[in-house]
Formats: C-alpha cells, sequence, structure tokens
C-alpha cells in the first residue's frame, strides 16, 4: 500500500452540476464497490490524464461528484502543445474544480508522483497490460476506470492481433489480474461511463462496477463560453457554409494522399484536425489543418455545426461520433475504417441517454 507524504487538500464551492455529497476523510473501500453512484465518498482523489479529453472527463466526474480534495497529474508528453492548453485550462471555468493541477513529463513520472502523494482514490484511462501493471499497485482505497473514448465500451484491438499475440495477451491478463477490456483489472473497482447502460449491455459480467458520469459533453456544457471565446475569431473568418473535416489518426498513417485527393474534388473547403497526440500534420498545402491539435476535436464539430449549414465528418472510428449522437441531424459522419464495433457501441448509445440516478446497472 502506498503511504503518502503530502495530502491532496483545499475546499472549493463547487459550481452547480453535480450531486450534493457529503465526503469522508480516509475513505478505505478495501476494494469494494460504493453502495450507489450518488452516495459513494472519494475522499482524496488524484486523477492521471494524457489528453485533453481526458481532463475534462476527469473533470466531470469531480464536478459531478462533489470530490471537494482533487488533484490532477498531467501528462505533458502525450499532448501536444501542452503549455497552450495548460495555459487555457488555468483560465477556465474547468480549473476551479481542482486544487492543484501539476505537469509530469510521462506516465513512469506519475507513478512517481503518486508516491509522494496521500490519497484514498486513484482514477486512470486504462486497466490492461502496461498501464495497470504500472499504475494498480499503487492503489490505496478505490482504483477507478474513466471513460477515454469508444474504446472504454468495446475495443476490436483484442480481434485485430494475430493468434499468438492474443494468447500471449490473455495469458498476462490472467496471471497479473490485467483486464482484457477496460475494467476488467482484477483490482479495478468502478468504471465511470457517461452510456452505463451500453457499457453493461457489451460488457455483462463488468456490468456492476459501471457509474454514471456527464463526461466530456457534460463538461464542454459548463465551459462553453471558455471554448466559444478561444475558437471564434477563427470561425469569423470561415469561407465555407459547407465544410468537410477530416480527423487524423494517432501519427496519421491511416490517411492515404490518394484519399485526400478524392475528399478534396468532393469539398470546397477541406479541413483537418490532427490527432491530440500530434504536432503538425504531413498535409499539403492546398488542405487547412486547424490549429492547436490540443483542441478536442467535438469543440470543432460543435462549433462549426452552430455556423455552417452543412458538415461532414470523416474518421477513421473516432470517438467523436460517439460524443455528438445529438448532432446527427446536421452532421453526416463518415467513418473510413468501418469498425464494426465501434458502430455497435454508437447504435446502441443512440438509445442509451445516460443517467446520474444508476446504482446497479440493469441490462435489458
Amino acid at each position: 500500500m502506498n503511504r503518502a507524504r503530502e495530502e491532496v487538500s483545499g475546499e472549493r464551492a463547487h459550481p452547480s452540476g453535480g450531486a450534493g455529497i457529503p465526503l469522508q476523510e480516509g475513505i478505505d473501500t478495501g476494494g469494494a464497490v460504493p453502495a450507489t453512484s450518488t452516495q459513494a465518498s472519494f475522499g482524496r482523489s488524484v486523477f492521471i490524464c494524457c489528453k485533453p479529453l481526458q481532463f475534462l472527463t476527469c473533470a466531470s466526474i469531480v464536478r459531478h461528484y462533489r470530490i471537494e480534495q482533487a488533484l490532477v497529474l498531467l501528462v505533458a508528453e502525450s499532448i501536444a502543445e501542452y503549455d497552450a492548453f495548460y495555459a487555457f485550462v488555468e483560465a477556465s471555468h474547468h480549473r476551479s474544480l481542482f486544487d492543484e493541477i501539476r505537469r509530469v513529463p510521462t506516465q513512469a513520472a506519475a507513478r512517481e508522483a503518486l508516491g509522494a502523494l496521500h490519497y484514498d482514490s486513484l482514477f486512470i484511462d486504462n486497466d490492461r497490460t502496461s498501464k495497470y501493471l504500472l499504475l494498480a499497485p499503487l492503489k490505496t482505497g478505490c482504483l477507478c476506470l474513466y471513460e477515454e473514448g469508444v474504446s472504454t465500451y468495446f475495443s476490436s484491438y483484442l480481434y485485430e492481433m494475430p493468434l499468438s499475440r492474443r494468447l500471449k495477451w490473455s495469458l498476462v491478463a490472467l496471471v497479473r489480474g490485467c483486464g482484457l477490456r477496460f475494467g476488467g483489472g482484477r483490482r479495478t473497482d468502478l468504471v465511470f461511463v457517461s452510456r452505463p447502460r451500453t457499457y453493461a449491455r457489451l460488457n455483462p459480467r463488468l456490468a456492476h462496477k459501471a457509474r454514471y458520469c456527464p463526461g466530456l459533453v457534460g463538461e464542454l456544457e459548463q465551459g462553453w463560453e471558455d471554448w466559444q471565446a478561444l475558437l471564434s475569431p477563427w470561425l469569423d473568418r470561415l469561407t465555407s457554409a459547407t465544410p468537410a473535416l477530416v480527423l487524423g489518426t494517432w501519427g496519421g498513417g491511416d490517411i492515404s494522399a490518394e484519399r485526400l485527393a478524392e475528399l478534396k474534388r468532393r469539398h470546397p473547403l477541406l479541413l483537418f484536425k490532427p490527432h491530440p497526440h500530434d504536432g503538425c500534420a504531413w498535409l499539403d498545402a492546398d488542405i487547412q489543418v486547424l490549429e492547436q491539435p490540443w483542441i478536442p476535436a467535438e469543440v470543432w464539430i460543435r462549433l462549426l455545426a452552430s455556423r455552417v449549414d452543412e458538415l461532414v465528418v470523416y474518421h477513421y472510428s473516432s470517438s467523436s461520433e460517439l460524443y455528438c449522437l445529438d448532432l446527427l441531424d446536421r452532421v453526416t459522419f463518415v467513418d473510413l475504417k468501418g469498425d464494426v464495433h465501434i458502430r455497435r457501441v454508437c447504435d446502441l448509445a443512440v438509445g442509451d441517454p445516460g443517467h446520474d440516478d444508476i446504482d446497479h446497472v440493469a441490462i435489458a
């Protein structure tokens, strides 16, 4: 058990949006799941994030559950233009939720930082293999997983592996307690998702761990004025009422020059949003690359949809479609990868608006 030397402390008046939950000092669940999502107290809480999307999801958990002692460790190496992202957060409505937002250079540095903290609940984005092995041993009370994207609900990676690697992965999970699916870690207590029923349908053996959080979309609504102010000057210069947006993958490897040329012929204005892990994109001058890759694609999509007559979003089985299901009457999503598993998640999520009064999720 990790014994901390520094407390995560401080009291703040939380903005509206969360259930009023009295917090208990020195929580020790012993791995037990809190009785209900609206009665859980997480005590001193540490969140580890390596993407802006993850930060916003964690902020929604802090806001919704009124966690009074919260610290976030931001892994800088994973966020292109980290300094710009940090400066935005510091000046935004999201900042007041946390006692401290601390920069750490790497995942290993985040683990080292945990050794100097006194915390009761640890929130991470992934409990499969390497990250689970790195962080799960530092569990003190409650180990929580938060929604990282569509793969939290169902990840097709296991089915895309060669058989030999799949067998190796399964053996490691069996021996070391890692999850084969998100939430499957032996020491993972709770999984916070914006659509618990969808998670339960796809992960019936893990349904008892599912808890609701407003997630990315809910937190964007809380700080929407900040995002509008950030991007409005650019949107005011938009030259087309029918643009198309291409969402980049990590490293950009899925997008061929031939595919881009085809899309350019279809649309008068083609925009490219780099992945948040990437910096500049390797694209020709005829395609407009959106600056500040750390800005979540969902922010661009929502703001563009409010300004144009028609928007088409091309992606490679991105989570963005899941987080913009409420925009389907205004935005057309085209999955160029066509992952059938991710398609199923989105189809199930259409009928699952999420709820904030869920204890155990009934599987329909």
